[in-house]
Formats: C-alpha cells, structure tokens, sequence
C-alpha cells in the first residue's frame, strides 16, 4: 500500500471520499454485484456432509419383527416408515452443512496451467550424486522432493505404465503435497479453524517455504466447533470438548429419547465426519485423475498428461493418528508400526531396530476385514463404540471403527500410513526437547531458586546472531512461557555454555553430554541438503541419543528423585482447573470429595513417548522423500497467519464463508496483477520482467561479489590525531604503523616499488574512513547464496578468518580457519609511489582469538570449541591486527564460558577496549548456530569446497554398543570412591594421572565404558569398555612414545599398522560371512560362546543359541586363541575382536556385491539392456529381472500383478519368505512340490564361482584349475560348501538383480528385508528338510562349485611333463605298488589253495 501511495502516477483526490472498510466488508461478503470478478469462486465449493451416527440398540425380537414387516412392506411396494438414504450410509443420518471445499483436479489444472510459478516447476524428477573430495567415488545427495528416490520411483512406474488409448503426450507427475492442522483464529476465546493446504512437491522448497511465494492451495476448512461432551473416567466426571457442531449433542439426544452422547461417541463422530469430508475432497473426478491423468497446457508451453501422486501428509500426531483411523496413544501409537509402548525407550538399539522392521503395520486395506466387523457390531448389533467386542478386535493394534477415506486410493499402490512424515517442529523441538529442558528445570529447582534465576541471567547475556538466527532471550527463559517452537530451538542451540557448572560436577558432566548430542541431533535432522555420509550420521546419532537419554533417566533423575513441577507449571495447572470448574460442575471421585490439588505435583521424565519413538524414523525418511525442511510443519504453520489474518477481516458471522470469499479474491485480484505485471507493468510486491526481485535485499549486492562495504567518507579519522585521543592506552600505540605495514602487503603485488621499506605508505589527507556496517556474501553448503551482517556496535561483530593450508603447517588444527572480533570496518584511499590513481583499500581491525589449548573439544569428546582472546604483551603484537575482508568466511556466534567467569589479564586496564568488570576468559563456538556453520564443522558439505574441516566427523566411536543398559537398582554418586576392581585401569594397571578437568571430562564420555558400577551389557558379565578411557598395550607399543597426556585434538591422525592377530581375526571374519552367517552379531556370538556349557543338551537352547554357539566353534576353528585374545585385550575385548571380526565381513560382502552386480548382466541376455552402473531399472521395472524375482506364489504373466509389484503395493508382498523364482533349477517350479529344483538355480552357482574361485571361473561348465590369483577359497582353504554360503549367493543374486542400492530392513516402503530372506532359508534347509536332502544338496553343490578340483590336486605332478615326480607322486606310487604286490600274493594263495586235494569242492569250484 505504501509503494501504491508513493507512485508518481497516483492522485490521492481519486480515492478522498471512498470507504475502504465498507468496500472491505463488501468484498468480504461477496456483494460487489458491478466488479469484474464478483461471479468469480476460484473453485470453491460448499456441499453437505452425512455421517452415521450409531444407534446403540441392541436387537429385540420386537425390533426384528418390525424390520421384517418393514421388509415386506417395500416387497408389496408399501411405504416404510423411514425411507433409508440413497447413500449406503449406516445407523442414523446427521447432516452438517456448509462444507467448504475445492476441487483437487481443478486445482491442479488452475495452477499448472496459469500460475507463473509453474514456470520453474520440475517435471522430470532426477537424482543428484556427488564426487567425494580427493576421491573418485560418489554418493547421493538429498533435498528436493523432485530430487527423492520415492519421486523417480514413481516416475519410473508412470513411464512403464501403459499409455492412454491414442494419447502421444508426454506424461508428468504433479506432486501433491498436503498439510492439515487446526489453529485458534480469534485473540480471546478458544475459535478454531482446520484448514488443508495443498502445495506441490515440482517447485523449489526455496520458493514453496516462503510465505509471501503464495505457494500454498487452501482446499478445504474442515468443520470445527467446539462443545462439551460428558464421560467418567475412574470414577471421574470430566468434560471434554470435541470438535463436532453443537447440533450433534441435540441430534443424539432425540434419537435415544433424552440420553446425551458419550465422549467416545463423539470422538467416533469426529472421525467419522474428518474422513467422510476427506471423500468429497478425494472424489470420483479425482481417481479418474489419478488413474487416467489430466492433460493440461502447462505454463513452460508444453502440453502434458498429469497424473496426481500423493506423497506426503504433514500434520502432528494427534493428526496424523485421526488420518491414519488409530486411536491415539493407545497400545500401538505409531502409524508406522506396532510397536508398544513398553519398548519405546529402546530407541536405537537392536531390538528397536529389529521392531521397526518385523512389526511393520499392515495397510488400511489389510485391516479393512476387521473395521468393517467392529462396524457391523455397532451399527448393526447396536453394540456401543467402546463395548468388549468392538475392543477386542481393535484394541490389540490401536485401530478404530472408521473407514479411511484414503483407502479408495490403495488399488493405485498408494498407502496413506506411509505418507505421514516426520514432524521436527512438534516431535522433537515441542516434543522431546521441551520435555528434557523441562526437566532440567525442575532439577535446577531442587537445588535452589538461585540455580535457576543463574540460568535465567545467563541466557540474557547470550548475544543475538544473523537476521534472525538466534534472538534475543526473554527475561525468565525457564518459565517458558509463551514460547513457539523457534524460541526452543534457540534454547538448545544456546544451552551448553549456559547450563555449565550449576550442578555438581558428576551431573554436570553428564547433562552437558546430553545436551551436545540433542543439539548434535537436531542440526543434522534440520539440514536442508543431506548426502549419504550425513545421513548415516544422523542415523548413528540417533542411537547415541537413545543411549545417553535412558542414562540421563537412569542416573542424573534417580539422583534428584524429588523433582516436581515448576512453579511456571502449578500456575499453568491450577489456572487450566479455573478454567474447567467455570465451564462445568468440578471434576469429583465416585464418592463426592473433592480432588486435592494442594501443593506441587510430583513429575519424573518420561521417555515412554511416541514422539521420541519417532525419531528413528528420520533418516529412513530423508532418504526417501528428501529433507525434513521440504515437508515440515513449520511451512503450515506459517500459512496459518494468512488464514488468521482473512479471519479478522470478517464479522465472525459465517466466518468461513467470507474466508472463502476473500480467498477467491485475493487469488483472483493475485493473477490480474500478475498479468499486468507481465505487459511491463509495475506493480508493488510482484516481480515483472522489467522491476526485478520485489524482496531484493536493500544493498543490492551482487551473488558473485564476496562483500560490500559503503562508499560514504562521512565519518572520517585523523591519523595525525589518533595518538593525541588515546595518550594512555598502550594497546594502540602502534596502531598507525601496523595499518600502513598491512596496506603494504596487501598493495606489494600491484605496486613493486612498496618492497622497499623505506618507500612510505601515503594515504590521502592522511585519514581513514570509519563504516557501521558490512555485508558478506558467501555460499552455503546446501548451494545457495547467503549473507551476513557486520555490525559491531551492535554484537554483530565474531567472524571467520580463512586460513587455507594451516593444517599443512599443523597437523593439530583440523579447520581451515581462525577467529577474529571485528572492532572497526574502514576503508582508505592510498597513493601508489609514482602513480596519479589512488586506490581504495577496505580492512578490518580485529582482535584475535586462539584456541584454549588445555581444552579438548569434538564430536568425540561430546564438547564445543573454547577460545579465548590471545593476551597483549607490550614485546607481541598478535593481540590485534588487520584483516582483508575479501578472507572473511562468514560471522561466527560466540557465547561468553560463563561459568570461568571474566578476567582481566588480557589487557592492560587503560586499554579502550578493557570492559568494565573485565572480559570474559573463554567463549564456547557455537557450532550449532545455524546449519551452514554445523556443516563446516561436520566436513561434508557439497557447498564447501575448502572451508570445512579437513575430514568427516565421526559421532560413534570403535567399539561403542547402544545395546548397553543401565542398572535402575544402583545408581552410583559421580563423585563416590571407586571400589576395589571397579575402577578404570591405565597402562600399567593403576588408575591413570590425569589433570581434573580433562579426568572429569574423560569419564563424561558417552560410552558404556564411564559407567563402570552401573552398566553391564545385557546377558553378559563384561563391560563394554569406552575408547579413549584406557588404551590396550598393543595401542601403546604402536604409539611410541607420544604423550599421553596431549590433548586429543594436537595428536597427529596417522593410521595404526595392524598386528598378525588383528589381520587374522578380520580373515577369519570373512571365512565367517562366507559360509558361517552374513548377519549375526559378532558380539552375540563371543558372548554366547564364552558362556559356553559343555555339558547343556542341545535340546536345551533355542535354535538362536544353537546357532551362536556353532559359529562361535567355527571361529574358534579358525583362530583358536579367539578367547585368548579376548582376555589379552582387556574388559573391552569381546567389542574389540568383534569389531575386527566384522570389518572382515564387510569387505568381502562388499567386494562380491560390487563384482558380481555387473559380472550377472554377462551370464545371461537382458532385453530391454541393463547397464552396469543402473540400478533403477533391475528389479520389478524390469521385464526379465521382475520375472526372477516374482515370488513363486504370483503369476508374472498378469499385467495387473506386474504393475502392481513396480508400484509397490501392498496387495501382493514380496517379504524375505516370499521366496522368488530365481532360487528354482531353470526357473521352473512344480507347484505340487516345490521342493524340487530348490537352491540349485545355474546363476546361484554362478554367483557361488564367482565368490570363491573368481569371475573367469563363474561361467566355466566344469571348473578347471585354481586361477593363479589366490581366489578366496585358496586363502580360506574352503573344499566343501555350507547352507550359510547357499543362502549367501542367493543373496548376492537378489541384490544383483532388484533395483535396491544397498541392504534393506523391509522397514522402510520399498525395501527389501535381505536378513530375513538369508535366515529364512538357512532355516528351512537345517529344519525342514530331511538329512538325506540337505545332505544331497550340499554334495550337489560343492561339486558344481569345485567340480574336479581334487581330482587335479590328486595329479597336477604326474600330468607335467618333463618335471621330476614330487615326493608325493613317488610315495604315491610306491603304495599303490604295494597294494598291487599285496593283492596278486593274495590271488596266488587263493589259487594253490583251491588246487589242493583236501580242498572241498564248494572251493575248488571257487578256485576255478
């Protein structure tokens, strides 16, 4: 409206008499008859919605006789008595009017076909690889949704499907996007609206998360009203509201003649209209799109088919459990899967990790059967919601009695379940986040109101960051009151400075651990561009968290076990109680005393919750539809304030009916302007052709120039006076000579003559010129441009030097950079020697900071980088200096170490910038300001060519066991003696001597190991020792003789040689992935077998410990000081050796899965062509490969259950018992006995040849010598093949042959479960079948692997000709002389015997 006032053009007389809130109200009530767009409603509709309301009456025999009469009567064609609705609609019908909604197909063609942003809307979806730095190796990168492997998927399926009858066109996906959420509209009182927003996943998120980009579609305003429905919960009269119109309570009522409607009624109500809105939004118009497409002349020109695709449903949990038709928090609260609540806790172990993936939930189609008969007893029977029966077919996996609407789209492969996303904005920073700090808080409180107003004082001092980055902090930040999700968010980017030293030292250690790895957490699952390497570190953080969360339960709470709630939280409760008493009658017992609320609630961490359950979901996600910020709830949320702000421009009469009016002018008014902006006009807030970017920053920068500093000359300095203004402060005595001695440098390339000292440096008028600010432009490490502010009269004033090649000069410093605090941004205009051009030449004063160097920091350590500022001395001049602004990396975030207090020993006291009290001694780095910065620190950013660490953090450690639980009886004090055997060992088995902080820090760490009196792997006596807390002696005699007491961060990163036992061991674990198991844990398996009982009967295990303990056997029949080692390496030695084990495993499994994923494209013709390095186009995408990989069940030859399989759907699983063709002789199977052919398919032994003999070997027909390269067979001295190796090669073959890039778990939509497939089929073979099979199919198979090899190994010397026979060809031959020596003495007696007169007859006869 400003830049509309301030037009040249404008004449304020046009508009001197208009009412603009009468022509506001107008325009919001639709009466403008004479306006060119008053007939206009954008699409918006209004219809009626009829839900079934149940009866809840039972059959009678009265009942029954009047339905059957009322049955003869239609039968006679008589009128009965309540006619039943045209729609097939149960129990009785409540009607709700006023549904305001949109057409999604009319949407979709609006929008691709109109708006200019779907100019740059992506239409062919790709995926975007990187090469790694110094290497030729690449990976996936992660961040649009158009850029996600569940978006080329689909794609994929579209292109092979069959094309429309006569249709040519080329065929897209318009990628839906939904979002839903309830919001409070009115600024007093509880008013709510619901509002769906559509967006579409082909535009940039860049673009899509930006508010003013209008790239949200408003398609629905689901109905909300709130009432008060009534319910006893043990013994309890509470009262509840529930979003369903007043209308309802009135319509039970006279339905059940006066009785009101139970709670769970209405809460089955709301389900029952929320989705039977959803199926006007998903109508008959709309899967007719989804099926057939829309063709539509698309903005960039090009006229397509466009075929809907949903793919992610953002809403929070509440939400996401009323779409999913689950019951919230009930004994399966994941949408995901069915796991309980019992087992949440767990997060990031193994057992966690083995629920996600076996316990998958089913689609909503596999539950249809018993909704529909929940539904039949309600609507029906007459039964109530919540009767026995209905429970006890629902309750088990937390399902409800109401028909998802989304299910009509499930025959097109769509399952809804799998396309709710994570939510970080209320999962995790209004979720488990606020519950920890909460906690911390109530700790805090324990110990003193002091403690917290410290915390409180400390977050005031925190500084402020970029624009909006980290802001200003309210005055009592543990009050948390009126904070938004963004407020804690910077709560946990702040913290760890402010929260140290409050508790004592044990405690503290340990909280701060915690902090260091949420914050960890959080900016990795915020990043907005992931490649592979971050995304397995956010998945491995995921499991420190889960670790040090059930430690902080375990340890830190069980020491405070008196923490109640806050005083913030009573007021909250007590005002909530106000609330509810003034509403209705009180809450009461079944008795009718009152409910003592007296006094402060006693309130324990709980980590029972489904939104910490979630957070294992978050890298399986991100590599599926991309990062977390494309489908975060926060972009919703942003929408919200239009939709509030159109809400208070109505007269709250209808409110909705005039939001939709003012929405449908508002888009339509939106599009005019857009199309006089494209005929050159200028019109405020929309970018034409002609005005450029409408939100263009205000200093116009360029994105290819580094900074900008001003070309004002207003605030200028007298050199010649600087001296006189500061008389006493030493500090800037040299000031002037140490400035025109930088200029020097800075001008000696340009200028040679200024190599000569005595050549002066002159600048013009002698002055330099003072800026307030600067601005710095610099490239993220998700690609984009961004820019920093320098503004040090405000704070704004910690930046980061880059110093490139500093780790060539020193090992020790692991960044490509240095710290600095600007003081002063200036410019000059210098005079060359000898030329008539001055130039202008831009620095920085600044003062440096350095490294602490008695403070350890990283990943690693669970610790921030300390700095400090370096100290001026009146002989050092490396206190202050001069900077280039062309070397500023960016602004850094520096919080003051509040807890070492402030000093004043850095500068002397008349020094101008000595603040009052002293500065403080160190500042902590805040790595986890803003994500550019983090991923500098992380050293993986595609963005970061040079300024990034020079190697990729690492957050788990060797040897570190997630497995490791916590004894809840003992919870041992920090600070307590050890006791005798208890405490940690060094070299020479004596507690080893280290300085306190960095003792105290050590056993900070979190790893099993610093919890020698409370932690014990569970099922075993061994700790689980830490890295880092004491090094074995094989570690010390490679070290030499470096100190041990050297900070981490100064060793020198060389690599340790390995020992002949170490090398053994990792040879032996190949042995074992081979013909042992692919899969079981190492570590399982010492444990098992160094509790080996000789003396248990095997039928006393279970098959798993059978299985362990044959394995552990099978090592210790490759190396047979297994359990020696085990010893020699000290409590942690089952986690060393196992570790060992398994790196020997991993290689070869990856060395076969690389050799023989391209080696199988040469055994066999694939049409159409597989190249090698595809992967996208094996599996069911591919005719062949799909037809190998059908499970014998299916007909590959129906095309319903082939586009079926490429679409994923569930109708037809293909689980790890689901066995494929593939693994049948010939492909052919008898389906009346399957057991035929079995496990002998030429491409398994194809694939066995090529693992063991090597690739020349794979397509021999009967395998000739060993190749003159050892092959693994030699090396392993294999000569007989196992069910483990078997079931290795169909695995091997599977993988080459499915469009999956690596192992999956089947927990994750799309993935295969390769573990269950190996051990289901090595299961079968040793259980199911005879001895003799397994017997003979073993003997089958070491011959066509091996074939004649020991025939050859029998005769290799005797076949060379011209070479003396060997020692054994001769002895060889010596004792077969022998025997043939031996047998003719034998035939000559047997001769003369039968010849002899004596002989009886029967002889003589033999004898002749």
């Amino acid at each position: 409206m400003k830049q509309l006032l301030g037009r040249d053009d404008f004449d304020p007389a046009d508009i001197a008499r208009t009412d603009f809130k009468r022509l506001d109200g107008q325009l919001a009530a639709g009466i403008c008859h004479d306006a060119p767009w008053s007939d206009e409603r954008e699409g918006w509709r209004t219809a009626s919605v009829t839900i079934g309301v149940p009866t809840n009456r039972r059959a009678t025999q009265a009942s029954r006789r009047e339905a059957t009469a009322s049955a003869r009567r239609v039968t006679r064609h008589e009128p009965a008595a309540d006619t039943p609705a045209a729609h097939a609609i149960p129990g009785y019908h409540f009607t709700v009017p006023g549904f305001h909604h949109k057409s999604i197909c009319a949407e979709i063609k609006k929008t691709f076909s109109s708006d200019p942003a779907a100019r740059d809307f992506v239409y062919d979806p790709y995926l975007v690889e990187r090469q790694l730095p110094d290497t030729t190796e690449t990976e996936r990168v992660y961040g649009e949704l158009y850029n996600s492997p569940s978006f080329v998927q689909e794609d994929i399926r579209l292109q092979n499907s069959p094309r429309e009858p006569g249709c040519d066109l080329p065929r897209a996906i318009a990628a839906i996007m939904l979002w839903s959420d309830a919001t409070v509209v009115s600024q007093f009182g509880n008013q709510k609206a619901w509002p769906a927003y559509m967006y579409f996943g082909n535009q940039s998120k860049y673009a899509r998360a930006r508010p003013t980009a209008r790239a949200a579609h408003h398609i629905a305003y689901f109905t909300v009203v709130s009432v008060f429905g009534v319910t006893q919960i043990n013994g309890m009269l509470i009262y509840l509201p529930r979003q369903l119109p007043d209308e309802v309570q009135d319509f039970v009522r006279a339905q059940t003649g006066g009785k009101s409607a139970s709670a769970p009624l209405l809460t089955h109500c709301r389900r029952e209209l929320f989705h039977a809105q959803w199926e006007c939004l998903l109508d008959e118009e709309f899967l007719h799109a989804y099926e057939h497409g829309i063709v539509i002349d698309c903005m960039d020109g090009v006229r397509r088919r466009i075929y809907p695709r949903i793919f992610t449903y953002s809403a929070d949990y509440l939400e996401k459990m009323l779409i999913a038709t689950l019951r919230d928090k009930g004994r399966c609260p994941c949408p995901h899967c069915l796991i309980n609540f019992d087992a949440i806790e767990n997060m990031g172990t193994s057992d966690d990790s083995e629920n996600r993936s076996r316990n998958i939930r089913g689609t909503v189609a596999e539950q249809d059967a018993r909704v529909q008969e929940a539904r039949n007893i309600i609507y029906n029977e007459g039964y109530v919601v919540n009767s026995d029966h209905v429970e006890n077919l629902l309750r088990e996996q937390s399902l409800v009695p109401t028909r998802n609407a989304f299910s009509r789209l499930e025959r097109f492969g769509f399952n809804i379940r799998d396309a709710l996303v994570v939510d970080q904005l209320h999962e995790f920073e209004l979720g488990v986040w606020k519950a920890l700090f909460s906690h911390l808080v109530r700790i805090l409180e324990t110990v003193g109101t002091d403690v917290v107003n410290e915390l409180n004082q400390r977050f005031r001092q925190v500084p402020t960051f970029a624009w909006t980055t980290i802001r200003k902090f309210a005055d009592n930040v543990c009050d948390m009151k009126r904070l938004a999700a963004r407020d804690f968010e910077d709560i946990l980017q702040c913290i760890i400075p402010c929260f140290e030293g409050l508790l004592p030292e044990a405690h503290n250690n340990t909280i701060l651990t915690l902090l260091f790895i949420s914050a960890y957490w959080h900016a990795l699952a915020k990043m907005r561009m992931h490649t592979d390497t971050s995304v397995k570190l956010l998945h491995d953080t995921m499991a420190v968290l889960g670790y040090e969360l059930r430690h902080f339960a375990a340890v830190t709470c069980a020491a405070f076990p008196d923490t109640r709630e806050t005083v913030a939280e009573y007021d909250t409760r007590k005002r909530a109680e106000a609330r509810r008493t003034a509403r209705g009658p009180p809450a009461v017992h079944s008795g009718g005393d009152p409910v003592p609320f007296n006094g402060r609630r006693l309130r324990h961490f709980n980590l029972k919750t489904v939104k910490l359950h979630f957070l294992g979901y978050y890298a399986p996600t991100v590599k599926k539809s991309g990062t977390t910020d494309s489908y975060t709830t926060q972009t919703g949320e942003h929408e919200h304030r239009r939709m509030k702000s159109r809400w208070e421009r109505t007269n709250h009469v209808n409110a909705e009916g005039q939001v939709v009016n003012i929405d449908a002018r508002e888009s339509r008014m939106h599009s005019m302007a857009h199309e006089l902006a494209e005929h050159g006009l200028d019109i405020p807030g929309i970018a034409s052709p002609l005005s450029g970017d409408p939100d263009a920053s205000p200093v116009p920068i360029p994105p290819e120039m580094h900074h900008h500093i001003g070309d004002t000359e207003k605030n200028h300095i007298e050199l010649r006076d600087w001296q006189t203004d500061h008389p006493v402060d030493a500090v800037l005595d040299d000031f002037v000579y140490e400035l025109k001695e930088h200029l020097r440098e800075r001008l000696r390339e340009l200028f040679p003559s200024l190599d000569d000292p005595d050549i002066p440096v002159i600048l013009r008028h002698d002055r330099i010129y003072r800026h307030a600010t600067a601005h710095v432009n610099y490239t993220t490490y998700d690609l984009q441009r961004d820019q920093d502010i320098l503004h040090p009269a405000v704070g704004k004033c910690d930046i980061m030097i880059h110093t490139p090649g500093v780790h060539l000069v020193d090992e020790s410093e692991l960044y490509p950079w240095t710290y600095a605090r600007v003081l002063g941004i200036y410019h000059a205009i210098v005079l060359p020697p000898g030329e008539t051009c001055p130039q202008r030449v831009e620095f920085l004063h600044v003062r440096w900071l350095e490294h602490d160097c008695t403070w350890t920091s990283g990943p690693d350590i669970r610790r921030m980088e300390r700095i400090r500022f370096v100290p001026w001395t009146p002989t050092s001049s490396g206190a202050f200096g001069f900077v280039d602004p062309s070397h500023i990396l960016r602004s850094c975030h520096l919080i003051p170490a509040f807890h070492y207090g402030r000093t004043s020993e850095y500068l002397p006291p008349q020094s101008c910038y000595q603040e009052a009290g002293g500065e403080w001694k160190y500042f902590y780095v805040n790595r986890f300001a803003d994500r550019d910065i983090f991923v500098r620190y992380l050293g993986c950013g595609p963005g970061h060519l040079e300024a990034r660490a020079r190697s990729v953090e690492r957050i788990v450690p060797d040897g570190f066991n997630p497995n490791v639980l916590v004894n809840m009886d003992h919870v041992p004090g920090w600070a307590d003696e050890a006791e005798d055997g208890d405490q940690l060992e060094g070299e020479d088995g004596d507690v080893p001597e280290r300085p306190d902080d960095e003792d105290r820090r050590r056993r900070s760490l979190p790893f099993p190991s610093q919890y020698p009196l409370s932690a014990s792997i569970h099922s075993s006596n061994f700790f689980a020792m830490a890295i880092g807390t004491a090094r074995t002696h094989s570690e010390r005699d490679s070290s030499g003789s470096e100190d041990e007491h050297a900070p981490t961060s100064k060793r020198p990163l060389t690599r340790k040689a390995r020992t002949p036992r170490e090398a053994a061991l990792i040879a032996a674990g190949s042995a074992v992935g081979l013909m042992g198991d692919l899969f079981r844990d190492f570590q399982s398996i010492l444990d098992a077998g160094i509790h080996l009982n000789d003396h248990s009967p095997s039928t006393a295990l279970t098959y798993r410990e059978r299985k362990y303990q044959e394995l552990f056997r099978y090592i210790q029949g490759i190396v047979l000081w297994v359990v020696e080692e085990i010893t020699q390496r000290g409590p942690k030695g089952t986690l060393l050796v196992a570790r060992d084990l398994e790196i020997g495993r991993m290689a070869v499994r990856s060395a076969d899965i690389h050799g023989i994923k391209k080696a199988i494209l040469t055994w066999n013709q694939y049409v159409p062509v597989i190249q090698p390095d595809a992967k996208s186009t094996r599996g069911f995408n591919h005719p062949e490969c799909g037809r190998l990989l059908c499970p014998v069940t299916y007909d590959w030859s129906d095309p319903e259950l082939r586009r079926a399989l490429q679409n994923g759907s569930r109708r037809y699983p293909t689980g790890g018992r689901d066995w494929p063709v593939v693994l049948w002789k010939d492909e052919r199977v008898d389906s009346d006995n399957l057991s035929v052919g079995f496990l002998r398919n030429r491409r398994l032994v194809m694939a066995g040849r090529h693992s063991l003999l090597g690739p020349r070997a794979a397509q021999q027909a009967i395998p000739g010598k060993l190749p003159a390269r050892k092959p693994k067979a030699k090396i392993h001295r294999i000569r007989s093949i196992t069910v483990g190796f078997i079931a290795y090669t169909a695995v091997l073959v599977h993988l080459s042959l499915n469009s999956q890039e690596s192992f999956g778990d089947g927990a994750t939509a799309g993935t295969f479960p390769y573990e269950e497939f190996y051990q289901s089929l090595v299961r079968y073979v040793e259980d199911t079948m005879t001895s003799d099979e397994s017997g003979d199919l073993l003997t089958w198979w070491t011959s066509e692997i091996f074939g004649q090899l020991e025939d050859d190994y029998a005769t290799e010397d005797e076949g060379t000709s011209g070479r003396p026979l060997s020692v054994m060809a001769r002895m060889r031959a010596q004792a077969a002389a022998r025997v043939a020596a031996t047998e003719a003495a034998e035939a000559l007696n047997s001769l003369s015997a039968a010849s002899s007169p004596s002989a009886p007859a029967s002889a003589q006869a033999a004898g002749v």
